[in-house]
């Protein structure tokens, strides 16, 4: 514990690290380190700010390009598979036109929230942008298995949700890119879902749970 002129205590990180002479038998001088937490607290909301959402909490599009990559690596490595989710809120502007910004960011933080809970410890998801989200699902053997996982993510999310007060069901549309199927690269890998989010957009009329797989075989 340290203390200000004006005797107000802080607490501080504290290290002491001896210096020896020439012949490394004699301590000649201590090196006396303080750190005040206060700077480590205000270190780490600042990469909290640069890697989550400050909206939803989740991943930031940083944190997950971050993650993307790594998973990347870690399959080329080991020969393995995963499945990368493109999820869109259908119809979010309607829904901030006719509600107003704020109960759109309320969807937003209860629909990430849910996000969150239906996956895995294992999985990732992030804050895309707007009222886009990524998902990542490591290590997966069955792409089938991966397509019924995020069917049941779908249903998940899109229960009602109050909105001023009044239930609103909510419907997403996901698309979804197998690595090493669908690309080699994480961008690769973000078009196909891109355009299979899109074409199930486009196939299901706005939200029926339909097409949320890359068509490719």
């Amino acid at each position: 514990m340290f203390y200000k002129c004006n005797g107000e205590a802080f607490d501080v990180l504290e290290s002491i690290y001896p210096l020896r002479g020439s012949d490394a038998k004699c301590i000649t001088h201590f090196v006396h380190l303080v750190q005040d937490l206060r700077t480590q607290e205000e270190l780490n909301s600042l990469t909290r700010l640069a890697f989550h959402d400050s909206l939803t909490g989740l991943p930031n599009r940083n944190l997950l390009n971050d993650r993307l990559e790594r998973t990347l690596l870690a399959a080329r490595r080991k020969h393995t598979m995963f499945a990368l989710l493109y999820i869109d809120i259908d119809g979010f502007k309607q829904i901030n036109d006719t509600f107003g910004h704020a109960a759109g960011d309320e969807l937003l933080r209860r629909f990430a929230a849910r996000l969150a809970r239906a996956l895995r410890r294992s999985d990732t998801v992030g804050r895309w942008g707007g009222d886009e989200f990524i998902a990542l699902f490591e290590d997966i053997d069955d792409k089938q298995a991966a397509i019924r996982v995020g069917r049941e993510l779908m249903r998940f999310c899109d229960a009602p949700y109050s909105l001023c007060g009044k239930p609103r069901r909510v419907t997403v549309s996901v698309g979804m890119s197998f690595y090493p199927r669908d690309g080699d690269s994480i961008q690769a890998l973000l078009d196909v879902a891109d355009r299979a989010m899109y074409a199930a957009k486009d196939a299901a009329k706005h939200g029926r749970l339909t097409a949320t797989a890359s068509q490719r075989t």
